[in-house]
Order: C-alpha cells, then structure tokens, then sequence
C-alpha cells in the first residue's frame, strides 16, 4: 500500500488557493454522507387510527327489518284487562295471522287493509280486527320514536339493547290522529328491543295517558310487538273462499 504524505497534505490544506477547493469538498462529502443515511434509515408513518363510524346519536337503531316486512309477529294486548293476542306471519302486503281473544281463536287473512276471516271454513269479508292498528304501521313507529324523548338504554348479557322513551298524548294524537290539542298529562312509554347490530325486534308501549284521553272511562293500554324469523317467510297465498 502506498504510503500517505502527511506534510503534503499538510501544505496543501495550508495554500490559500486551494481554500475553495477545500469548502466545497467538505460540503459535497457531508451532503453525501446524509443522503446515504436518509436512504439506509427505516421508514417510519404515523398509523392511521381505524375509526368506527359512530352513530348520529347515542340512542341509534335501525328498523330496516321491519321495513322489509317479511317476518313472524306476536302482537299482545292488553286494554282495562281485556286481553287480546295476535300471531302469524307477514310476507310484504300479506298476513295469515291467528287472534286470541275471549277464549276464541279466529283464523285471518290480510291483504294490505282488507281482510278476511274464517267461518265454518269459508273465507269472508271483515274489518280489520287490530286495536289501534295505527301502532303497528313501521311509518308511525318512525315517527313517535322521532318525536319521543329519550329516558335510557340497557345493555343485556345477551348483547341486546333497549331504549326507552316518554312522548306525550299531545303529540300522540298528533301522529296518529293529526289532531292538534294541548292538555297538561302525565307522558306515554315506549321501549324498543334490538338486536347486537341495533334492529328493532320488540316494542312495548305503555299508553295509559293516551287511552283516557281517547275514553275517558279507560284507564290502561299495553301493546307488546314482537318480530322473529326476519326474511324467513314463504310467499303467503289468498284463501280460496
């Protein structure tokens, strides 16, 4: 290996003529140094945080199911004692439904708001055997639960939730009567039961204010909702009469 002259070097650095030299090198090295380092040196970002759409409110449900309208329904009421038991199937605009009530079990059959029962095994014309069956309509269920205020929710073991609400016979008879009165009562209650991913599968209303209100001699309503078997129902076929 040849050998470094240290005194040339030396007298080199020293002559004022190669001070530029000098500068320029120093800096073109240094830069050089740091370019290799920027390129050796890991690549590091900042992770960015996977956040959950959270829900427009802290009471937020979903009644698609409902909406979808293909479902097993138990429907229970219960007016000044009076009990009334509703179950059957719903596919879209049609029902085949059984109604308990006063130890008598009748057979119907529902198509949009017209409906038939079974009599001596003939299908005829009937009203419509629902109590208030504005409350079963998934448009008004939407709206009271709009216009309700919210109480509390209860997380069960099951992963279930509930909510419950107060509204006010005011606006009650507003949504479902559209009527416009102002009377100082004590509140209605609704609670909603959903599943772990918030769909609506069982409403309870407590309407005791609302029922005076509509018959002063009445003094309790209960309606219980409950829906199973989401989008398990076969096509539903009009009776032959």
């Amino acid at each position: 290996m040849k050998k470094v002259n240290i005194k040339k070097i030396y007298k080199y650095v020293r002559d004022p003529k190669n001070k530029p030299v000098l500068f320029f090198g120093f800096y073109f090295v240094l830069f050089a140094c740091l370019a290799v380092m920027f390129r050796i040196a890991p690549s590091t970002t900042t992770p960015k945080t996977n956040l959950k759409a959270k829900p427009k409110s802290s009471h937020y449900y979903n009644l698609g199911k409902l909406e979808d309208a293909n479902y097993h329904f138990k429907y229970y009421y219960n007016i000044d004692g009076a009990v009334a038991n509703f179950e059957g199937d719903r596919n879209g605009v049609r029902q085949l439904f059984i109604r308990n009530y006063n130890n008598t079990i009748d057979n119907f059959y529902g198509y949009r708001n017209l409906f038939m029962i079974n009599s001596n095994n003939d299908w005829i014309k009937s009203d419509n055997p629902y109590l208030y069956s504005e409350f079963l309509e998934v448009d008004v269920i939407r709206e009271i639960l709009k216009k309700a205020t919210f109480i509390s929710k209860t997380e069960y073991q099951n992963k279930k939730y509930s909510y419950t609400y107060n509204i006010s016979t005011t606006t009650l008879d507003k949504i479902i009567n559209n009527n416009i009165i102002d009377i100082e009562d004590p509140v209605n209650e609704v609670v909603i039961t959903m599943d772990n991913n918030y769909y609506v599968e069982k409403i309870e209303y407590k309407l005791d204010s609302f029922i005076k209100y509509q018959n002063p001699i009445s003094h309790e309503f209960k309606l219980n909702l409950e829906f199973s078997e989401f989008g398990n129902i076969k096509e539903i076929q009009e009776p032959k009469q």
